[in-house]
């Protein structure tokens, strides 16, 4: 649940965002991927640092799209 909600979340958002833009954010993409690579941690790890891990993932998600969208010509509401 640590891992599958995050990674719902990133890839019902990258969906939402397909079908409103021709291509897929890798910024979603590269999030699914690091998330994939925590699930084996999870076995080892405990609850609190995989879900630390986990917002991490989404913070780095998030601060990638709003750095990308700020600097793309679509992203500008000026």
């Amino acid at each position: 649940m640590l891992i599958g909600g995050p990674a719902l979340y990133l890839f019902g958002n990258m969906l939402f965002k397909r079908l409103s833009a021709p291509n897929l954010p890798l910024s979603h993409l590269a999030g699914l991927g690091i998330l994939a690579l925590l699930i084996p941690a999870s076995a080892i790890t405990t609850p609190l640092l995989l879900s630390s891990a986990a917002t991490t993932v989404l913070i780095v998600v998030a601060a990638w799209e709003s750095l990308s969208l700020r600097n793309s010509p679509h992203g500008r509401t000026r």
